[in-house]
C-alpha cells in the first residue's frame, strides 16, 4: 500500500524539533509493510528536506521560491495520484498539513477514489488540537480516524491497528 504521510516541518521554528517523532511514525508505516510516498517531514534542515523530496518527486527548481512552488505541486499530485491512505500527525498546528488534509478528505468530490485517513495527536505536546480538526466528524468524514497518543510506541500500536482495520 502506498501511504502519504505529512507533519508540521515549518511550523514547529526548528525543523529538528520533531524530526525523530516523524521518521519513527514514517518507519512505523514502512514496518507494517507500507511504502511512504515521501520523507521529507523526517528531515532535520531545509537541505534534508529538500534531498528527501526529490528522491520523492525527481530535480527540483534551483530558485526557492519555485522550488516551493514544485514541492507543493508535487504533494498535491501525490496525495491526487495513486495512494491508498494517508497518515496525519496534528500535533503542532500547521498551515501546510492542513491543506494536504483537506485535499486528502475532498478527493472523492475531485472524482478520485476516498481513502482511509488516520489523524495522529500528541495531547501531551502541549499545543492545543486545531479546532477545525477537532470539529471533523465521524458522522460527515467516515473515513477519517482521529486518534490521541502519549508516546511514540502508542502512536505505532495505533497505526497498525489502522491498517488492520482498513485490510478489512
Amino acid at each position: 500500500m502506498r501511504v502519504f504521510y505529512g507533519a508540521a516541518i515549518q511550523g514547529r521554528g526548528d525543523r529538528a524539533e520533531r524530526a525523530d517523532i516523524n521518521r519513527f511514525m514514517i518507519d512505523s508505516i514502512k514496518a507494517c509493510g507500507h511504502e511512504v510516498v515521501t520523507e521529507h517531514t523526517a528531515a532535520e534542515t531545509y537541505e534534508d528536506a529538500v534531498k528527501m523530496l526529490e528522491i520523492a518527486f525527481g530535480r527540483l527548481p534551483g530558485e526557492r521560491e519555485e522550488r516551493t512552488q514544485a514541492n507543493r505541486m508535487n504533494i498535491i499530485d501525490a496525495l491526487s495520484g495513486n495512494v491508498d491512505a494517508a497518515i496525519f500527525d496534528v500535533t503542532v498546528p500547521s498551515l501546510g498539513t492542513g491543506i494536504e488534509i483537506a485535499h486528502a478528505y475532498i478527493r472523492p468530490k475531485l472524482g478520485l477514489k476516498e481513502i482511509p485517513m488516520l489523524l495522529l495527536y500528541n495531547k501531551t505536546y502541549g499545543a492545543e488540537l486545531s479546532g477545525m480538526v477537532r470539529g471533523m466528524s465521524k458522522a460527515e468524514l467516515p473515513n477519517v480516524v482521529m486518534m490521541e497518543y502519549e508516546t511514540p510506541e502508542e502512536a505505532q500500536d495505533i497505526i497498525r491497528v489502522f491498517f488492520e482495520e482498513i485490510k478489512g
